[in-house]
């Protein structure tokens, strides 16, 4: 299939294209949403959008008597390694068109690939060399292409620094090199895969779609199992640890297990369950064939997110007051995950991205922007 390749913001030409971007404004729009997160110093980690179920009241609003186009919704927005470099998903023309975007953000070169009319590529991951992207390629509600759903991998050529010869102008522009199924030749009897992730080595994990749940390591081609939950997973995280690749997972706990000697005074150390009929949640430590429980059992948990180096996690439920969040704030250490702090936090917050530094969290995608502090969990509105 023939996809028009965005440069410059610009659709190059091609021949027996279908539809390109409806509309230049809204690819700006969106380049310049994701730029300004930057701008702002967060890096967008995990790409949290939990607040799905949660609708914004106020329409927009009408230009000159005719309806106002709906703004491009930004997706898991993803830094490279070294920092230069941002991906993230754009999603328009009414839910029916997406694009993989990418920004150099030192040279300000940038370039996009649509995606399959009615498909959106969800870009979850750098390859640690920052040469490739991971993306989960899933419908979108609307009429669709043909295209195949799984986890794709995608080499990206990056553009020439400007130089004498190119007339102090990049000489190429990204491109992106077409994307590969990492899933379509796996098989796992009585599966089917949900989404995957690279490991600190470059090592795809990817994660079953029914409950009971698991964690499949592939390598040469063949998939092996390394974890496994009775109910979900909320987040997986791969951290580099001493030279070991080690994954904290947050999912749903056995029934009747015994906790670890973990978290002293959490629950966990004493070994004392929630008294709750449905079992709750918690912080797993992975390393080889050794799994460790750290945190205590969670209950109505909405989301929970560990930042991208292992040392935070914040857990979400609803307030008390059905509009805004309850936030609990947990340091982990290899050995336990211990809660600081406590916080309600505006149901405005839809999406949230931790700074470089961890010591600011950006919670995004509602009315308004907010900057929330670690560890303290005071709020801060932006505008």
């Amino acid at each position: 299939m023939n996809e028009p390749v965005i440069q410059n913001g610009s659709p190059a030409p091609m021949q027996s294209t279908s539809r390109s971007l409806s509309s230049g404004r809204r690819v700006y729009a969106a380049a310049a949403l994701a730029v300004m997160m930057v701008v702002l110093g967060f890096v967008a980690g995990y790409g949290y959008g939990f607040g799905k179920n949660r609708q914004i009241d106020t329409p927009p609003l009408p230009i000159d008597g005719k309806p106002a186009a709906l703004a491009p919704v930004v997706k898991a927005m993803r830094l490279s390694p070294d920092g230069r470099r941002l991906a993230f998903t754009g999603v328009y023309d009414q839910s029916r068109r997406s694009s993989r975007f990418l920004i150099d953000l030192g040279s300000r070169a940038w370039g996009a690939q649509e995606s399959p009319s009615g498909w959106q590529d969800y870009i979850t991951q750098w390859s640690p060399d920052g040469e490739r992207v991971l993306f989960e390629r899933e419908k979108i509600p609307r009429p669709v292409a043909e295209a195949k759903p799984g986890i794709y991998e995608e080499e990206i050529e990056v553009p020439q620094r400007p130089t004498a010869n190119t007339g102090n102008k990049p000489s190429s522009q990204f491109r992106w090199m077409g994307p590969e199924s990492l899933s379509a030749d796996l098989s796992l009897k009585n599966e089917k895969i949900i989404t995957g992730f690279w490991d600190t080595r470059g090592g795809l994990v990817l994660k079953t779609r029914r409950e009971p749940k698991a964690l499949y390591r592939v390598e040469a081609g063949r998939a092996s199992r390394v974890d496994a939950t009775p109910g979900t997973y909320l987040q997986n995280r791969a951290v580099r640890e001493k030279g070991r690749n080690v994954l904290y997972v947050v999912r749903t706990v056995e029934p009747n297990a015994s906790a670890s000697a973990a978290t002293a005074g959490q629950g966990a150390a004493s070994g004392t369950q929630s008294t709750s009929a449905t079992p709750g949640m918690a912080l797993y430590r992975i390393d080889g064939a050794k799994t460790q429980r750290l945190s205590e059992e969670m209950q109505d948990v909405v989301w929970v997110y560990v930042s991208e180096d292992g040392h935070w996690m914040l857990s979400s439920r609803y307030a008390e007051d059905g509009e805004n969040w309850q936030w609990s704030l947990y340091r982990i250490s290899a050995t336990q995950a211990v809660k600081v702090r406590e916080a309600q936090i505006p149901g405005d917050v839809i999406s949230v991205y931790w700074s470089p530094d961890r010591r600011y969290v950006l919670g995004s995608s509602g009315g308004s922007l907010w900057v929330i502090d670690v560890p303290s969990l005071k709020v801060r509105r932006l505008g």
